[in-house]
């Protein structure tokens, strides 16, 4: 298991919240997996660390943390990330998101989406650019509860006064993040994360909530978020 991880990790054990959703040591990570697999990738994080059972390939860019490989810590944010996952998961269904709907349509800018929870019981995409608009709250929350697997082909850019350490985004199966396009928020994936080239990831990485998961960083550029 690969752990990134920062060295002020959220107390363990917290109830969960729309602000910290039982997090815990993985609220310090940046990527987390079973499995990496790292292709002509950029940067890593700045001040955290990553962690995973098996390296496929090597982390040529920069890495700017600690490696954690199948010891304490990677083990304990792997139990952290099921609870993560579950209570995410087990959040009461928010607003409905039909299969295979594209959020940037359904929530066109420049008013973007307000702050929820949104599920779907299938596919999400984000194809059309989407704002996460806090209206001028800086503890807005997102949670998208995704039934398989999340893929975006656009931008996700954030507006008056969203965080990015305050989005999650949680497909039971897989994520996909576009060529070349930014993303924010925190993906707590169920199996795997793919990350295509130039994508900037503005959060988090945590694959294989429930089964052996890998992230895939094709040139990306992963940036976590701010406490």
């Amino acid at each position: 298991m690969l752990v990134m991880h920062s060295e002020n990790p959220l107390t363990k054990g917290k109830n969960i919240s729309m602000k910290h959703p039982g997090l815990a040591v993985t609220a310090a990570c940046l990527l987390l997996a079973i499995q990496g697999s790292f292709a002509q990738q950029r940067e890593f994080g700045r001040g955290h660390d990553f962690g995973l059972g098996v390296i496929v390939g090597e982390p040529t860019g920069i890495v700017n943390g600690a490696i954690h490989i199948n010891d304490t810590q990677s083990a304990q944010a792997r139990a952290d990330l099921l609870t993560a996952y579950n209570n995410l998961k087990n959040l009461p269904p928010g607003t409905t998101i039909s299969a295979g709907a594209d959020l940037g349509a359904l929530y066109p800018g420049p008013a973007g989406i307000p702050p929820g929870t949104y599920t779907s019981g299938s596919t999400m995409l984000v194809s059309t650019p989407l704002i996460l608009n806090a209206g001028g709250n800086a503890n807005a929350v997102w949670v998208f509860q995704i039934g398989s697997s999340l893929t975006t082909g656009a931008d996700v850019t954030l507006t008056g006064g969203a965080q990015q350490k305050n989005v999650y985004w949680v497909p039971t199966l897989d994520a996909t993040i576009g060529v070349g396009t930014t993303f924010h928020g925190t993906i707590v994936s169920g199996r795997d994360v793919t990350a295509v080239t130039g994508a900037i990831i503005n959060g988090r990485i945590l694959a294989g909530a429930t089964t052996a998961g890998t992230i895939a960083l094709q040139g990306a550029v992963v940036n976590v978020p701010a406490p």
